[in-house]
């Protein structure tokens, strides 16, 4: 498997004297934990229409941004072999930083390295930000490197907080690092800039910084699982028990649950804790949109669904990948679902209101699924939400017969119906856009609003040398 491949993949295997392919759909965590899939059943599968790389109306390329609309930043050969960019972050003076991972230095394997950029409005590299450039006296690289320890620094979401300064999390331990507004390590927090405190169970996959310049890490596998951070890194001793919480989201004895997202919610002038991923009741059970909600403290909101817990099953494997909360405090989480067969894997989406029960304004139950080429995989790995009440994911998608593998923009209305505005008419029931950065391996990851309604995404190709690649798209 090449560096970066998709977490949940569309094994294609040509059929000899046939021309039609044979897709078998499988199912992992992001950083590559075992998690319940379902059995696998071979089917014979169409293959999908290819990108929408030429459209030039709403959703098409920015053409005023990087070489048509797109930015590929290669820093492979004797330093690292692949980069990504998994979240996107927009400064107020439009300057995008992205935040990944760069893998394998110097040769080695299974070593990675958080990657920090930043990009001018136009796509150029930033060489006020970053690390100092040693071929250019005064100027600084655009980009830093920030190891924690050897072995893989993942990225597990980046965030401003309230002074600009750039807030980023990793896999593996609960691994914080904060640079300030020129891309340096602030050496006020932690140590020399960064932390690293093992936690119980916390697997980080996510982050949000609070209002109070506290920082929430959440993740891990079973339990649904997050630690509180001073302003300063030190561990919050008053939140949970001695700083964090851990607790069985599905509450089955060979249940298994796992956050992939955290964001807060206010209510009644708290300012509360949702975690959102995925839930099953045992090895051999389709996993569910699973949700929880937290008081301040770190004590369940019990509140909030059935004892401070949602699950809502799709009819098949389905996982949160991430959520927002909307203008009317609303939840809007996306993520993706395999039903078996030539459906494949479809993003997936539901809307849920402040006590936790689904939105019947959306869709009419509260949760939908798109079809995005066919038999192979559509995955919604991050959203947003416009001031319209639009909603926009952003992921990708892989064709069952393995030609295809682009990322994936797909755009909702308030009340979950296609955006047929939003890309070429018809293109997959309408609201889709799919961009082939180069003809090789294309992932999207992260997707942020500009304020003049311009998307912003990130994610990897392998077709610039396994690259990190930004996009920006027309409003």
């Amino acid at each position: 498997m090449k560096p970066n491949m998709p977490n949940r993949i569309c094994i294609c295997v040509a059929v000899i004297l046939l021309t039609s392919a044979v897709c078998v759909s499988g199912q992992s965590t992001p950083k590559g934990k075992p998690s319940p899939t379902p059995t696998p059943t071979p089917q014979v599968c169409p293959a999908p229409t290819g990108s929408t790389n030429y459209w030039t109306g709403s959703g098409g390329l920015d053409a005023t941004f990087g070489l048509g609309g797109i930015v590929t930043t290669d820093l492979s050969g004797p330093t690292f072999q692949s980069e990504d960019a998994k979240s996107v972050l927009i400064q107020g003076d439009g300057k995008i930083v992205t935040v990944g991972e760069a893998r394998n230095p110097a040769g080695l394997t299974g070593v990675s390295d958080q990657l920090v950029t930043r990009y001018n409005p136009d796509g150029s590299i930033d060489h006020t930000f970053g690390s100092p450039d040693p071929a250019h006296l005064g100027q600084r690289l655009g980009y830093i490197f920030i190891d924690f320890s050897l072995g893989l620094d993942s990225s597990a979401g980046a965030s401003f907080d309230s002074l600009g300064r750039i807030v980023i999390a990793s896999w593996y331990n609960a691994k914080i690092a904060r640079l300030d507004v020129n891309g340096d390590l602030d050496p006020t927090f932690g140590t020399g800039g960064k932390i690293e405190t093992p936690i119980p169970n916390l697997t980080p996959q996510d982050m949000v910084v609070l209002s109070n310049g506290k920082i929430i890490l959440a993740g891990g596998e079973p339990n649904f699982t997050m630690a509180r951070f001073n302003d300063d890194g030190s561990l919050d001793t008053t939140f949970g028990t001695g700083g964090s919480v851990s607790i069985s989201i599905s509450g089955m004895k060979r249940g298994k649950g796992n956050a992939q997202s955290v964001t807060t919610q206010m209510i009644a002038d708290e300012e509360r804790i949702v975690l959102a991923g995925g839930s099953s009741a045992g090895p051999s059970s389709p996993g569910t949109f699973a949700l929880m909600r937290f008081m301040p403290s770190g004590a369940v909101d019990t509140s909030f669904g059935t004892g401070g817990t949602v699950l809502t099953a799709f009819g098949g494997s389905t996982h949160i990948w991430d959520h927002k909360i909307d203008s009317l405090n609303r939840i809007v989480a996306a993520g993706d679902v395999s039903s078996g067969g030539c459906a494949g894997w479809e993003t997936a989406y539901a809307r849920y209101l402040e006590n936790g029960a689904l939105d019947p304004a959306f869709s009419g139950d509260g949760k939908l699924t798109r079809d995005i080429y066919g038999s192979g995989v559509a995955t919604a790995r991050s959203v947003v939400i416009q001031p319209d009440g639009k909603i926009v994911s952003f992921g990708f998608a892989v064709s069952g017969d393995r030609v295809f593998y682009d990322s994936l923009l797909v755009r909702l209305l308030d009340d979950g119906t296609p955006d047929t505005t939003f890309g070429p008419p018809g293109f997959w029931g309408g609201g889709v856009v799919t961009t082939d950065i180069g003809g090789g391996f294309d992932f999207g990851f992260g997707v942020a609003l500009q304020p003049d309604g311009k998307i912003v995404t990130g994610g990897h190709t392998d077709a610039a040398g396994y690259a990190s690649a930004v996009a920006r798209y027309l409003p």
